[in-house]
């Protein structure tokens, strides 16, 4: 569901070259774009969940609508590969795996790097003790914006730094420690201007984190996101 760049250039190329897998049908409002696969092209999500040859769906929708889709795609039996993020809140998102529970379906939040030989390769290192207790984790991950009219820009759409790439250093961050950060610091700076923006936050437990961003609207801002963990000294 949701035919964006990701899903031409990345998902469904993927999906095409593997043999283990086949592409059943498209859901887009532009039939031509399930036209160029020779496959159908269902207007409404309804439709693609009612195909019983469909087994699993991936899901490229806007940020606030994984959850509404990845739940009905639960309940219809499907299994489920869902863009990061997975969702826009913790409730959202423990809705989603009580439903993929339920109907006894898989739900995955697509971050192909956690199956990248080379991370699994560095993650099997660091838990075999290798490196001894790993006490620092940098993480960062960016990119120019230059389109205005990206609905990345916009907050009502899940828009923002730590949504869109934010999610991979947390996520990385989450792998080497095997629990979530204690805190998230961003900088941001715009492309045509070298000052530095930072903004942070923190909660004691480690079980929680608050963080902030800062948004520009300015064609050619950067978009970036850094995440930086410390192991917990004990007092």
């Amino acid at each position: 569901a949701g035919v964006g760049d990701i899903a031409t250039k990345r998902v469904i190329p993927g999906i095409l070259a593997d043999p283990n897998a086949r592409l059943r049908a498209v859901v887009t409002s532009k039939p031509e774009k399930a036209e160029r696969y020779g496959v159908p092209g269902y207007s409404t999500f309804e439709e693609g969940l009612a195909d019983p040859e469909v087994d699993a769906v991936y899901i490229s929708t806007p940020h606030p609508m994984h959850a509404e889709w990845a739940i009905k795609a639960a309940d219809a039996g499907k299994h489920i590969l869902c863009e990061k993020p997975m969702a826009l809140s913790e409730t959202d998102a423990i809705e989603m795996f009580q439903a993929a529970d339920a109907a006894g379906v898989h739900l995955v939040e697509a971050f192909p790097y956690r199956f990248q030989p080379q991370t699994q390769e560095v993650l099997s290192r660091i838990r075999s003790g290798e490196f001894g207790e790993v006490q620092t984790v940098t993480a960062g991950f960016g990119f120019t914006m230059n389109r205005p009219e990206d609905p990345r820009w916009d907050p009502e759409l899940g828009g923002g730094s730590l949504w869109d790439v934010g999610v991979y250093p947390v996520s990385l961050v989450r792998a080497v420690f095997g629990a979530r950060p204690a805190s998230v610091r961003s900088p941001s700076r715009g492309a045509a201007s070298s000052r530095r923006r930072r903004s942070g936050g923190r909660r004691g437990c480690a079980r929680g984190r608050r963080t902030t961003s800062r948004r520009s609207r300015r064609p050619g801002a950067g978009a970036a996101r850094t995440c930086r963990s410390r192991r917990p000294t004990s007092s």
